[in-house]
């Protein structure tokens, strides 16, 4: 995290001053970037209410700060859990393998435990990224740049 951070591409002209999604616009636009159906409704309804923005109910008629306001330890933490989620599926939910404990919970669980009995499957990396372009990180880098 340190190397990303204090990297100069992470600071360069190109990047500075971004948007920085509200978890709404995280949740859709990684589903739509994946090329993967939306989470259940609950997963989702939790997963935002994680990242900062409970659906409907602003802290203010202002509404949310937006920007910045959206990144701290926990929320972007979440934000990378979510787009493992989105990634692996429930595989990541639990100790996958027999023997191995339980995975952590990301706060999945919580949306799963609220009724949703959707099974959401792995998706195929090989579609968004060929392999061959995976195992050369710096064409990866400049392939997704």
């Amino acid at each position: 995290m340190g190397e990303i951070l204090s990297s100069a591409e992470f600071y360069s002209d190109r990047v500075i001053r971004n948007q920085i999604k509200s978890p709404v616009q995280f949740l859709i636009q990684t589903a739509k970037l994946l090329e993967t159906p939306l989470p259940s409704p609950n997963i989702a309804q939790n997963s935002m209410r994680q990242m900062g923005q409970i659906l409907f109910a602003p802290p203010s008629v202002k509404g949310w700060d937006g920007g910045r306001a959206w990144i701290n330890t926990s929320t972007l933490l979440f934000r990378y859990n979510f787009a493992n989620y989105l990634i692996n599926g429930d595989e990541m939910l639990s100790g996958a393998e027999p023997g191995k404990e339980r995975a952590p919970d990301f706060g999945f669980r919580r949306g799963l435990a609220l009724g949703a009995n959707i099974r959401r499957d792995p998706i195929d990396v090989s579609k968004l990224i060929p392999a061959e372009l995976r195992k050369k990180p710096q064409e990866l880098v400049a392939h997704l740049s």
